[in-house]
């Protein structure tokens, strides 16, 4: 690859990692502003600002009430979505366990990707807690597959497509240019 684009792509990056910088400053500030801290995956909100979110709770009835009947239609079609979650997770996990491990791959920790936490706001009602717990776990099973995938393509065949890749995962961009033969002759053997 061309020297100066070589240095282009780090300089790229260089401006990444000061953004990334910056956006942790503001969640930082952000959990000042709400009145929290972290303790590794435990957060803890002050005494008073709990027990106003205590107080201005709705009532699942009350909650169920002003939800459309659509909304109640569709509720079992979306925790149905559970079991296919379940299953993909599952899979993923022991892809991961045997195949990463034959191939001497980093493994993927899962912890870091799938996060259930929202449970443990008090200002959630029980209902708005399960369609919480949902999200979270949905979201971090396709979050944690999605980096499994990743790693096992950066493995096999670190090419990078023709056409534009909307929202490519971190490792794409380190991938071989489309159609650099010497490039793909030249890589390691698997």
């Amino acid at each position: 690859m061309d020297a100066r684009i070589i240095e282009e792509i780090g300089a790229l990056q260089a401006q990444i990692s000061k953004l990334e910088e910056q956006l942790e400053q503001a969640r930082m500030t952000r959990q000042q502003k709400f009145h929290y801290s972290t303790k590794g995956r435990k957060v803890v909100f002050e005494k008073p600002v709990r027990d106003r979110h205590i107080q201005q709770r709705t009532g699942v009835i009350a909650y169920m009430k002003k939800l459309s009947w659509k909304t109640h239609l569709t509720g079992p079609v979306v925790y149905f979505m559970i079991i296919p979650f379940i299953f993909l997770d599952l899979c993923v996990t022991v892809y991961q366990a045997i195949c990463f491990w034959a191939w001497e791959i980093p493994k993927v920790k899962r912890r870091q990707y799938v996060f259930i936490d929202r449970h443990h706001l008090q200002y959630l009602n029980g209902a708005e807690k399960l369609y919480c717990m949902f999200c979270g776990y949905a979201n971090g099973v396709t979050a944690f597959t999605r980096e499994v995938s990743a790693r096992t393509e950066k493995f096999w065949c670190p090419i990078k497509h023709a056409t534009k890749v909307k929202h490519a995962h971190a490792h794409y961009q380190d991938y071989i240019e489309y159609g650099d033969v010497e490039a793909w002759f030249s890589k390691d053997d698997k």
